[in-house]
Formats: C-alpha cells, sequence, structure tokens
C-alpha cells in the first residue's frame, strides 16, 4: 500500500486543506476589515477600491503587489496623525510579513505536497538473496532537491506563522488605539 492510497493520509490531507481554507478565509475577511476601519480614519484617501483587499490576494500575477501596496496604505491611515500621510517607510514588521507572505503565495502549492511523496526509493541491491522474493527487497530512500525544498517549506511555515501573528496584533492594537469605535470590540460594532 502507498501512501496516497492510506486512510490516515488522506485524512490528515483532507484536514491539512480544511485548515487552510479556514485561514484563508479568516485572513481575507481580517485584512479587508482592517481596510474598511482605514478608510474611516482617512476617507477617500486610499488607493484602492475596498473590495480588491480580498479580491487582489486571488488575482494572478497582481497578488504578487497589489496586496502589499494595500498594507502600507492601511498602515500609514491607520498610524498616529501626522504620520498618515504615506511618506514614511513601512516598518519592518510590515516587510518582514510580506516577505513570508511571498514565500507562501509563490512556493505554497509545493507545501500541500508530502515531502515524503517525494522521496526516491532505491533498492540497496538488484540481486535477489535467497529465500527472498521480489517484493522483499530493501530499499533506501534519496532525498532529491524537491524533498528538500518541501521539507523546508513545511518547516518554515512556523515562523511565517508567527510574524503574521505579530502583524495582525500589532495593526489591530494601532487601529483600536485610534478609533473609539473599535475600542468597543468587533462584537459591538
Amino acid at each position: 500500500m502507498t501512501q496516497w492510497e492510506s486512510i490516515p493520509f488522506h485524512i490528515l490531507f483532507a484536514a491539512q486543506l480544511l485548515v487552510g481554507a479556514g485561514l484563508v478565509v479568516s485572513w481575507v475577511l481580517w485584512f479587508a476589515r482592517v481596510r474598511a476601519v482605514a478608510e474611516r480614519f482617512t476617507p477617500r484617501r486610499l488607493r484602492y477600491h475596498p473590495s480588491m483587499a480580498w479580491v487582489g490576494w486571488f488575482i494572478p500575477v497582481v497578488n504578487l503587489f497589489l496586496p502589499k501596496q494595500i498594507a502600507n496604505d492601511v498602515w500609514h491611515a491607520s498610524g498616529p496623525p501626522g504620520q498618515g500621510d504615506g511618506t514614511a517607510p513601512a516598518p519592518r514588521l510590515l516587510q518582514a510579513w510580506w516577505a513570508v507572505c511571498l514565500v507562501t503565495v509563490v512556493l505554497g502549492p509545493l507545501v500541500l505536497s508530502p515531502w515524503t511523496a517525494l522521496l526516491g526509493r532505491v533498492p540497496f541491491s538488484a540481486e535477489v538473496q535467497e529465500g527472498q522474493t521480489c517484493c522483499e527487497t530493501d530499499y533506501r530512500y534519496e532525498f532529491n532537491l524537491e524533498t528538500w525544498l518541501t521539507l523546508v517549506l513545511h518547516v518554515l511555515v512556523v515562523p511565517a506563522a508567527v510574524v503574521a501573528a505579530r502583524y495582525v496584533r500589532r495593526l489591530t492594537a494601532i487601529q483600536a488605539a485610534k478609533s473609539p469605535a473599535e475600542r468597543r470590540g468587533p462584537s459591538d460594532l
């Protein structure tokens, strides 16, 4: 039985897809919300239509630059008075968040493939030993370039999640401090 035929593998893969889809929906909804709050801070001064805060993530090629431009606009509009003119450079946290976002967007499809599926199987010896059938041959696994890249991407998910969480927390706190309505919380609005 290969890995693709095993029931536990399919359950884990389905769980990975469901959690990933939930994270994407949550992220896009949060991003659209902070864009809407920034619009209240600086009406009609943000560069893109509010719908682009969520649509921009799904347009190929455009998703490589538009979300970052919207994030810059939101960050500057949410900043303290006098810094919302958009001329100050974006902070390192915003730059780090975008760097991990780009890696995720560009190389993300490799994360969906299990790194073990990319291992190369090579028999230890081509000859069959006495008392051994052809199906009992011992194999060794070789890590090729795709295997290493996918394994590294699986590990890089952790720092990417940490940077994204810090970005969400900081931007949400900045907006909450600037807006009395936001201090009440999203459920009270």
